[in-house]
């Protein structure tokens, strides 16, 4: 079974578990800090190692690789000056140089749980996703109880149509953290997709308990009660959805076939109007020619009614 997010019918679920994040410490301005080190001896390792975890927070990621290549130059044993160069790389899209240097941290730490996290996520970037599972089963290995390697995991295995995998991972990362709302978003999705209503009902309900204005979960309740075929809730909670975000073009399209299947044809076509109106603005070429190929196709508007919209 292909899982993929419809188009019209399932709100689409931004993945944001896989970004690499870098903590450096609180604020200070560059010219502070390249006083602070000019006081102390100029040329050693960690100077430069020190002057690249600063360009690194000022999101100067070539300028934080240079500063860490002339430390490693003067001192290979600095482990955090190949990690913090491999997270300048990520932040650069260099993700084959990030892997290399996530690699030589590994080889002198190898029980580093959040490295084998940034090298799948160097991975996943790169597409390379049986390397990516491989780095968070390592990661799941030295820490059980590592809720995100099991959500990310998952993720992946969702990306490879794998149902059995993901749904598995997504169950111990929400055992492990009863509010992960990326994990009970996809394991709703994956029921819904399976047919398994009431148990996406539940994942999509727990969801708005913990966040009560995510206004794609509201969709993707609202799906599940069409396909329960109980249309007065689904029409209440794509209204919902819109009352959250008047500007999502996608929910319109969605409330249509509310209405379409509670045999309101004139609403239905005014809320693809709409879309299409939004996905205009939006300069979405391909999603507004879909509407008004449905308003042509399933609704007989003709060609001088939709060149209007």
């Amino acid at each position: 079974m292909k899982f993929k997010l419809l188009f019209g019918f399932l709100a689409t679920i931004s993945i944001i578990g896989l970004n690499v994040e870098t903590s450096i410490g609180s604020p200070f301005s560059e010219q502070a800090v390249d006083n602070f080190l000019a006081q102390k001896e100029k040329g050693t390792a960690f100077r430069y190692y020190n002057k690249g975890l600063v360009k690194t927070h000022l999101k100067q990621y070539q300028k934080a690789i240079d500063n860490f290549n002339l430390a490693i130059s003067l001192n290979s044993k600095i482990v955090n000056a190949y990690l913090y160069r491999g997270i300048s790389y990520f932040k650069l899209g260099q993700y084959k140089e990030a892997i290399s240097d996530f690699d030589s941290v590994l080889t002198l730490k190898p029980d580093l749980t959040d490295v084998y996290h940034k090298r799948a996520q160097s991975y996943y970037k790169l597409r390379e996703y049986q390397k990516a599972i491989t780095d968070y089963s390592n990661a799941i290995k030295i820490n059980s109880k590592d809720a995100i390697a099991y959500k990310n995991r998952g993720i992946i295995y969702y990306d490879l149509n794998d149902c059995t995998n993901s749904l598995n991972d997504f169950t111990q990362a929400i055992s492990l953290d009863p509010e992960s709302i990326e994990a009970y978003s996809y394991r709703g999705i994956i029921y819904l997709l399976l047919e398994r209503y009431f148990l996406a009902l539940n994942d999509f309900r727990k969801i708005i308990d913990l966040d009560p204005l995510d206004y794609k979960t509201y969709s993707n309740l609202a799906a599940v009660y069409l396909k329960l075929e109980k249309y007065n809730l689904a029409l209440y909670t794509f209204n919902k959805a819109i009352e959250i975000n008047p500007e999502e073009a996608s929910l319109y399209h969605n409330r249509s076939l509310a209405y379409q299947k509670m045999g309101d044809r004139s609403k239905a076509i005014e809320d693809l109007k709409t879309s299409a109106k939004l996905f205009k603005q939006q300069d979405n070429q391909i999603k507004y020619q879909k509407e008004i190929d449905i308003l042509k196709d399933v609704f007989n508007l003709s060609e001088e009614e939709t060149s209007k919209i």
